[in-house]
């Protein structure tokens, strides 16, 4: 080969490896700044890990941070092939695309969901169907959800009390490392109330005794707590959040908070009678907001202490 022609050849791959250079430093920086902007969001707040009100509701400190929201072609995929006899791809189709989320600021999530005793203390009655103190409020629609909140914040200075948005209660369940329940990757029975023996469905697991033929009292599956140190996240009762029900996109977002219309609003997590399928961390349900089930309740954000 030609010295002239050797020295461009040596010429044009420096001039890659250099673009190449450049291009890795600016996606390193970029991914920096983000850790850094999310560090700085964390450590601006003075904020206790958990909090207890004077309504009697603790509160756990979900700092910011990434994930990936919702779930992936295969995810969808051996969902499908694992609960097949009661699980259909149509139904869960609305969890793809997953797409990364960043939650810029720390918030206060309650504990466990908002019990009877609770909402008898704010509103005056309890129209549960599995009455008991502990156990959570059910039967309440998401506008009655929020009748609720307003009351807390007509006495509350700063009105902090609101319904998580649907990002926010995702990222507090499955925490930022892709696990597909609170707990990890794997279904266990023993973790939550579900659909289990009692349960007077055809899905229902026979198989398995998770203890109680309705709701459960709130924080009774210790081994079922989600990163953040949340408990109930996945069955129980399924939760309403604050968005309206819309689909997915791919692209990076943050702080989402829903289409800004549209007839229903959104619920997650499952509850004491769905199937397994149905339990998962990513999984979503949308309702006529004025609607209320005996499988249907609530917990709240508070965003200061």
């Amino acid at each position: 080969m030609p010295r002239s022609t050797l020295c461009a050849h040596i010429l044009i791959i420096s001039l890659l490896w250099l673009q190449g250079m450049l291009h890795t430093t600016e996606v390193h920086g970029a991914e920096t700044q983000l850790s850094a902007e999310t560090a700085k969001a964390n450590r601006s707040t003075a904020w206790p890990p958990t909090i207890r009100d004077g309504f009697g509701i603790t509160f756990v400190l979900i700092p910011a941070g990434e994930f990936m929201m919702g779930s992936t072609a295969v995810d969808v995929q051996d969902a499908v092939r694992k609960f097949s006899h009661d699980l259909k791809r149509e139904w869960i189709a609305d969890e793809m695309p997953q797409h990364p989320v960043r939650i810029s600021r720390p918030f206060y999530l309650s504990k466990y969901e908002i019990t009877q005793s609770q909402w008898k203390s704010v509103m005056g009655n309890n129209p549960s169907r599995f009455q008991h103190n502990r156990h959570p409020v059910e039967n309440v629609s998401w506008q009655e959800a929020n009748a609720f909140i307003h009351r807390l914040n007509a006495s509350t200075a700063g009105a902090p009390y609101r319904l998580p948005t649907e990002a926010e209660w995702e990222y507090a369940a499955r925490g930022s490392d892709g696990r597909r329940y609170p707990w990890g990757n794997v279904f266990e029975a023993s973790r939550l109330n579900f659909c289990d023996r009692h349960c007077t469905y055809s899905w229902n697991d026979k198989l398995a005794n998770d203890g109680h033929r309705g709701t459960a009292p709130v924080g009774s599956y210790a081994g079922g707590v989600s990163p953040f140190g949340v408990h109930d996240m996945i069955g129980n009762v399924w939760e309403w959040v604050q968005d309206r029900y819309g689909r997915y996109h791919s692209e990076r977002v943050e702080d989402p908070t829903g289409p800004a219309s549209g007839a229903h609003r959104v619920m997650r997590g499952g509850s004491w009678d769905n199937n397994p399928g149905l339990c998962r961390a990513a999984t979503r349900l949308y309702v006529s907001p004025e609607h209320r089930f005996d499988f249907a309740g609530f917990r709240l954000v508070r965003t200061q202490p």
